[in-house]
């Protein structure tokens, strides 16, 4: 409704805009591979409990709530989770498949910028082949490290990152 050809141009009402979002210091990307976003209570209603995750994604974070993983294998997904890239842009088609040379993941691009990048995670299967790509400041993967396969190790050294740039005055983006 409102559209109408003139003079071979399309016209179409104005449609408002939505304010932009005010800037932010620091990013903390958390992802979950295999983890149904309906299983969340950010999502809905859902007979799973989690309060920290539901508590702080309420008082301050962004949800994707539309997201699609380009691909059912976790390598592909990865590298456009941190890149913003189809697989058949940032290279990583498959499994065993390698970044090509325009991928530019958003850790690089916060690298230039000034800012500290760590990943913290127990996915070397899709995060270890982005690594050199990706400019982190710090790289972990507390399984490869001795420190087992659950997430404790995984929280304690993305806060304790999170804690020393804060503590250095410094913006901070970890994955």
């Amino acid at each position: 409704a409102g559209a109408r050809w003139v003079a071979p141009r399309l016209l179409l009402a104005h449609a408002g805009s939505r304010p932009r979002p005010a800037p932010v210091d620091n990013v903390v990307l958390i992802v979950v591979d295999a983890l149904r976003a309906d299983r969340l209570a950010l999502d809905g209603k859902t007979r799973v409990r989690t309060p920290r995750i539901t508590a702080t994604g309420e008082a301050s974070a962004g949800v994707f709530r539309h997201a699609v993983a380009p691909s059912p294998s976790s390598p592909p997904s990865h590298a456009a989770i941190q890149s913003g890239q189809m697989p058949r842009l940032h290279g990583v088609g498959g499994d065993t498949a390698r970044p090509s040379p325009v991928f530019s993941p958003v850790s690089a691009v916060l690298a230039r910028a000034g800012v500290a990048t760590a990943f913290h995670g127990n996915n070397p299967f899709a995060m270890e082949r982005l690594q050199a790509a990706s400019a982190w400041s710090e790289f972990h993967q507390p399984n490869r490290e001795g420190h087992g396969i659950d997430c404790t190790a995984v929280v304690k050294g993305a806060l304790g990152f999170a804690t020393r740039q804060v503590g250095a005055g410094k913006r901070f983006f970890v994955s």
